[in-house]
């Protein structure tokens, strides 16, 4: 029974690496973003263009509760867009309930920012910035590994990936690809 249960598991984790994507059509639209009169153009990063279906992606990813390591809270638990995309409390709580030692900075303009990103600006990208939260023990207490296993068995997931970056297998998704969508919608 031991061995049937190692192969079984060992067998659909591999199914989940290779599911093979390339049959789902691939095109992506430019996403026009409108800019208030007077602000300048907001510089994107040439690796991470805004799309569609990377802004709609990232939308997503930030609204779900699989990020965090036991699904309980999103990215907007904290960063309510009704709150300027903060959420108004001097000390934040993660997904053990802890306050933090900061707020919630507001998310409000984050790609004209060209001074660093968190309150010290330890980030210098938004990339950068949205692989931080994830493995935070305060914030939503995760690792990289757990929730890109889960993004990939996830019934989605695989194929919004594939239409926001063109990859050809699940195993493709990693969490590079997670925070660009993530940038991508934080942008907007």
């Amino acid at each position: 029974i031991a061995v049937l249960f190692v192969i079984f598991n060992y067998s659909c984790s591999n199914e989940a690496e290779i599911q093979d994507l390339s049959l789902i059509p691939f095109t992506t639209a430019d996403y026009e973003l409108i800019l208030p009169e007077g602000f300048p153009q907001m510089e994107i990063p040439a690796d991470n263009p805004l799309t569609k279906e990377g802004v709609e992606l990232g939308r997503r990813l930030f609204y779900d509760p699989v990020l965090s390591g036991d699904s309980s809270m999103s990215c907007a638990s904290c960063h309510q867009a009704h709150f300027s995309f903060t959420d108004k409390k001097p000390f934040s709580a993660g997904i053990a309930g802890k306050p933090g030692s900061r707020s919630a900075m507001s998310l409000q303009n984050l790609g004209f920012n060209k001074n660093g990103f968190f309150w010290d600006g330890r980030s210098a990208t938004l990339e950068e910035q949205a692989l931080v939260p994830v493995e935070d023990s305060l914030e939503m207490h995760n690792n990289w590994d757990n929730l890109v296993k889960k993004i990939k068995l996830h019934g989605e997931y695989p194929t919004l990936f594939r239409k926001a970056f063109g990859i050809e297998t699940v195993a493709e998704i990693d969490k590079e690809l997670v925070v660009k969508a993530i940038a991508q919608f934080e942008r907007t």
